[in-house]
């Protein structure tokens, strides 16, 4: 490789920490956009009067949006492994042959990959937990309405 590639790989490989770094604070984001919007339906929910035909509904929005930002999330987690592999590359032909963040990292426990994981798993699992309890007794109270006013929502109906 001569003078000018490697200046050119040198700059890539710094641009491409850059690119990685603004990658993984987007997942980061989608994590926090998740638990911002499920307290905030969730609080606005359980302080809130709603029309039950609709109330089973937003009770699904912190689920949905948690699985939408934790697929984003992984995307940007598997476009951060594709810039690890090509700064790998770089790292060999720039670098020395037993230095390299890339080297480094696989030495190391996952442990960022197995908190964010599990903590995703965790508001999905919380979310999905309310949605289904509070959807039920929603299901249930309007059962106990009918049961108390007949004629009321006979005509409403």
């Amino acid at each position: 490789m001569n003078k000018e590639e490697r200046e050119f790989h040198f700059e890539e490989y710094k641009q491409l920490k850059i690119e990685i770094l603004e990658v993984k604070r987007q997942a980061e984001n989608m994590f926090k956009y998740s638990v911002v919007i499920a307290a905030l339906v969730l609080t606005w929910l359980t302080t809130n009067t709603v029309d039950s035909s609709y109330v089973k509904i937003v009770w699904w929005i912190p689920t949905v949006t948690t699985v939408c930002c934790g697929l984003l999330g992984f995307m940007y987690y598997m476009r951060v492994r594709t810039f690890g592999e090509y700064i790998q590359k770089l790292e060999a032909e720039l670098g020395h042959n037993e230095l390299g963040w890339e080297k480094f990292l696989p030495t190391k426990k996952p442990i960022f990959k197995i908190t964010y994981g599990l903590s995703w798993f965790l508001l999905l699992f919380f979310c999905l937990f309310v949605a289904m309890t509070s959807v039920q007794t929603v299901s249930e109270q309007d059962s106990h309405n009918k049961s108390i006013h007949p004629t009321a929502n006979a005509s409403a109906d």
